[in-house]
């Protein structure tokens, strides 16, 4: 489940994959994002997250590393 908050709104029309994509929209010089739990399965001892970002009109905000991560 994502964690619904700082601008994260689900898009079912703009997707990679599956039946829908988050989208956050920001205005200048404000940061905004969003973040997933994830469980990991009892008694692994590695865990790989995948994803995929699709950017438009990122406005540098602080350190460059934070501009678009996963």
């Amino acid at each position: 489940p994502w964690n619904i908050y700082w601008g994260l709104e689900i898009d079912k029309t703009e997707k990679h994959s599956g039946e829908s994509s988050g989208k956050v929209v920001a205005q200048a010089g404000a940061w905004r994002g969003t973040s997933q739990t994830l469980t990991c399965p009892e008694g692994a001892k590695k865990l790989t997250v995948k994803g995929w970002i699709k950017t438009n009109a990122i406005a540098p905000n602080g350190q460059a590393w934070n501009n678009a991560r996963i």
